[in-house]
């Protein structure tokens, strides 16, 4: 089958990021074809992470608008801006079949029926139950690894793990399906303990992460998960503090899959 053109962030060094990697995996599963990471200026979909600030940049636009006069829109699938910007952006070079939440869906003055969604979601269909095998896991964004709250948690929660970003996608998935509970600093970290039914909460280390706070909500909002301020950085207590929350908002993950399923394969 024809290779589907793709485009996610990968980092111009020696490692990867499973949130972003997941692109490939979660479009594969849904088309059954395969896929061929493409630059963003020849690609014809670009899916999951918060990359849409890269298609909406003045030069970007008119670059596009003049490769794009005899070739189709880019489409966009459950991807999300990292920012919030200062006016309504306009993106007529690009064909929305899902964003990831209302934010983003509001920034681009998106109509109604756009769905809603990270297609990192899916990984709910992808990944068997896991023994648990772990109270808690501590899932640090990339830039957040060498954090010292990262080695003190780990040193007073013996019941504890590291779950590095950098591995394979889905084993990321699987040693955060094998813990009981999930901390994050990255925004997929939190995503795939919601697909997974797994009880999480948000921690902000360096507070290095692009946009700060934006992607988060924006995520939170296409799956209606109403809280996802950080906890309180305490390696005694934070445990408890996830444990302490209602996470009744994962029962919508399924619908939420279902509506990014289908509006992948009416086009793909």
């Amino acid at each position: 089958m024809k290779p589907i053109k793709l485009f996610f962030y990968r980092v111009a060094c020696d490692h990867t990021n499973f949130g972003d990697e997941l692109a490939a995996t979660v479009v594969e599963y849904v088309t059954g074809r395969p896929c061929r990471r493409t630059s963003r200026l020849r690609c014809e979909l670009t899916s999951v992470g918060s990359i849409l600030d890269k298609f909406v940049r003045k030069k970007d636009v008119l670059r596009h608008r003049v490769r794009r006069i005899a070739a189709p829109r880019t489409c966009v699938w459950g991807t999300g801006l990292a920012c919030a910007p200062d006016r309504v952006l306009s993106a007529d070079h690009l064909d929305f079949l899902a964003v990831r939440g209302q934010l983003t869906k509001a920034a681009f003055g998106l109509a109604d029926d756009i769905p809603l969604g990270d297609p990192a979601l899916l990984v709910g269909e992808m990944v068997r139950p896991q023994p648990k095998r772990h109270r808690i896991g501590i899932v640090p964004h990339e830039s957040d690894k060498d954090h010292p709250f990262v080695a003190k948690f780990l040193a007073r929660n013996p019941d504890a793990v590291f779950i590095d970003v950098g591995l394979p996608p889905l084993e990321v998935a699987r040693r955060i399906g094998a813990c009981e509970a999930i901390v994050s600093s990255s925004l997929h970290g939190l995503i795939v303990a919601d697909a997974l039914g797994i009880p999480n909460g948000r921690i902000v280390l360096n507070g290095r992460i692009n946009g700060g706070n934006f992607k988060f909500r924006d995520y939170a909002s296409g799956i209606g998960r109403d809280d996802i301020r950080a906890l309180p950085l305490s390696a005694d207590t934070l445990t408890a503090e996830v444990f302490s929350r209602s996470f009744t908002y994962q029962a919508n993950c399924a619908a939420v899959c279902a509506e990014l399923k289908r509006a992948l394969a009416e086009r793909f």
